[in-house]
């Protein structure tokens, strides 16, 4: 008896086509840090979640900017436009109290 595969099954990602803003920030951040990696120090000291957050935020912006739709949900709002927001902005109010905090 032959079996059959179900209609559907081998159908591809979904696709978007390329968001050149969240691109250009990744590599604006990509370009940054890598040139001057001190951006992610704030008194003279390694923060850490503040290089986390600038990180999930570079690539977030290169998933969406890229057209990349993750299948996971959990995946594909980690790896979303809004993640990308949210991720800068909490790198940028991060750094606004390490340095006011000295």
């Amino acid at each position: 008896m032959k079996k059959t595969v179900p209609t559907g099954t081998n159908k591809a990602p979904p696709h978007q086509p390329m968001a050149k803003l969240p691109l250009a920030i990744s590599l604006l951040i990509m370009v940054s840090v890598t040139i001057y990696p001190r951006l992610l120090a704030f008194n003279d000291k390694a923060d850490h979640l503040a290089a986390l957050l600038i990180m999930w935020a570079m690539s977030a912006g290169f998933v969406v900017g890229l057209g990349f739709v993750p299948q996971h949900p959990l995946i594909r709002w980690s790896l979303s436009g809004w993640a990308q927001l949210f991720a800068l902005l909490a790198f940028l109010a991060r750094a606004a109290f390490a340095i006011a905090n000295g």
